[in-house]
């Protein structure tokens, strides 16, 4: 259940560009409220939908790998436990939520966001409740009477949630990528190589991400790629790669852009970037020797060399390392 689910919403993962080439439009809230540029308002949907792919998922993945999905309560480890939602997560959820009612017109990923607000903040809640439940192991003193009360609810709220989510993500992901277009046109045409090469390896390796999902394929059916329709991708992948490096390579380049020579997440972006060619290699070469992953390697805390998984794992690490080097000052 979690590669599918994790590789599905991570599909939809989404890069925080920085807004430079925006203009910072202002959209008025009702008659006295908050004025919220777009860039504000873009930026809050971006982190409320990296939150849902990441650490709320983890949460539930958690929660359902101790305890059986169904609606009634049935722990599959006595000593069960869940992942907690930081309060930093919250945050993000309540601003965005703010952000999404203080708009006077509402477009649809505003709506959105309402509707799923209250159903996955109240999940988010229920999972911190057996986070501190579990750690105490207060089911000892109640034979679990507390356990069988949030699970209820995380159960209905989590099957409403699943639904909702997919919604705002897919909405989430419309808008950043007419945000990006416009952004890469603005690195064009004012010359900005780094600042165009940094994100066209990103938006190729979302572009193969997509192409193995459009196949429906995932870590527990990986051996039915089709490996040759995403060969093209794969080739131009690695000449990205080439441009890239070679560019962060060149100081001149970077100072030209006001990037710092000695920010630290060069090297780390880089190293992601080299992790992700290797997972697709990998990957092709599982699927050319016809060998799925075994049963230990589907149900592992760490994606297995030559998984689905693995070469997701990376994309994020890349987006995470893009985000913290042109956000370094």
């Amino acid at each position: 259940m979690r590669k599918k689910f994790m590789a599905a919403l991570s599909a939809a993962a989404i890069l925080a560009v920085s807004g430079c080439s925006s203009s910072a439009k202002v959209t008025l809230g009702p008659a006295g409220g908050t004025q919220v540029s777009e860039i504000e308002r873009y930026n809050a949907y971006i982190d409320a939908n990296n939150v849902i792919i990441n650490e709320l998922d983890d949460a539930i993945y958690s929660y359902f790998s101790y305890v059986e999905y169904q609606e009634e309560f049935k722990a599959l480890d006595p000593d069960y436990w869940c992942l907690p939602v930081s309060d930093y997560s919250l945050q993000i959820m309540d601003s965005a939520y703010d952000i999404a009612n203080s708009m006077e017109t509402k477009e649809d990923i505003d709506s959105s966001y309402i509707t799923l607000y209250p159903v996955m903040r109240e999940l988010a809640d229920k999972l911190n409740e057996v986070y501190d439940y579990t750690e105490m192991k207060s089911y000892i003193d109640d034979n679990y009477a507390k356990g069988a009360e949030l699970h209820k609810i995380i159960y209905n709220d989590y099957n409403q949630y699943y639904d909702l989510s997919y919604s705002f993500l897919d909405l989430v992901t419309e808008m950043a990528e007419a945000q990006i277009a416009e952004d890469m046109e603005y690195y064009k045409s004012e010359g900005l190589e780094v600042m165009y090469s940094l994100n066209s390896v990103l938006l190729k390796a979302k572009e193969i991400q997509a192409a193995i999902y459009d196949q429906n394929v995932y870590d527990d059916n990986l051996i039915e790629l089709d490996t040759a329709a995403i060969q093209p991708l794969y080739d131009e992948y690695i000449a990205e790669i080439e441009t890239c490096f070679s560019l962060l390579d060149s100081p001149e380049k970077l100072e030209k852009e006001g990037l710092s020579t000695d920010n630290p997440y060069i090297g780390r972006y880089k190293e992601e970037i080299t992790a992700s060619k290797v997972a697709l290699t990998d990957l092709f070469q599982r699927v050319a020797e016809q060998r799925p992953l075994e049963e230990y390697e589907l149900y592992s805390s760490f994606p297995a060399d030559g998984s689905v998984s693995s070469f997701d794992e990376a994309l994020s690490n890349m987006i995470d390392y893009y985000n913290s080097l042109i956000d370094y000052q």
